[in-house]
């Protein structure tokens, strides 16, 4: 009698290898990447692994990096994680969040507008579009820098830079805060307006 050959390991087909290196990636560094910044390291770091579906990975088209991030997306967001994919930025975050009190508790660990914290080039471009342009709402917002902005918009409001109220007819406006002001010495949001004018 023949013993039994050990049974061969499932391979995770190149897709889901490239999701999960993304993932570590950016929850070890805590930066954002391009999506080219990211198939270059993914190259750079898997392209002479032994194995073949990781090596793989070494060649995927920035197409299909993409496709697999957006396909990771539909597991992770029950855990609460995304990622996000805008402006040819990747980064990880969170989605978003229901009770207020976690929301505030989220938001006082990792403020944006802390002495030190330092907002991303999307977020100030948001920043600017908001306090130029207040009161503004989201779909506004969105069509201005034709990308969905809500996730950046959200974190705004975290760090108490930005606020929304009901406008005319009950529609979801933004707004700049007083926190804002102190944090760029402005007087006021026409203060603000008047410089950029001159």
């Amino acid at each position: 009698m023949k013993p039994a050959k050990p049974k061969r390991k499932e391979l995770a087909p190149a897709p889901q290898v490239a999701a999960r290196a993304v993932i570590q990636i950016l929850m070890a560094t805590g930066k954002r990447y391009t999506v080219e910044g990211l198939r270059e390291k993914l190259r750079e770091l898997l392209r002479t692994e032994g194995n073949s579906e990781i090596r793989a990975v070494a060649s995927m088209s920035s197409v299909e990096l993409i496709a697999a991030l957006l396909d990771a997306n539909q597991g992770l967001e029950k855990f609460g994680i995304r990622i996000g994919i805008s402006n040819g930025q990747v980064s990880l975050g969170t989605t978003e969040v229901e009770p207020m009190a976690l929301r505030t508790f989220i938001a006082s660990q990792r403020p944006l507008d802390a002495g030190s914290g330092e907002l991303s080039q999307a977020a100030m471009e948001v920043l600017g579009c908001i306090a130029l342009k207040q009161p503004i709402a989201q779909v506004e917002i969105d069509h201005y820098f034709n990308a969905d902005k809500r996730g950046v918009v959200g974190r705004l409001r975290e760090a108490g830079l930005v606020e929304e109220f009901a406008g005319e007819g009950g529609r979801l406006m933004f707004a700049t805060t007083e926190a804002f002001l102190r944090r760029y010495g402005l007087e006021s949001a026409d203060a603000l307006r008047k410089a950029v004018a001159q």
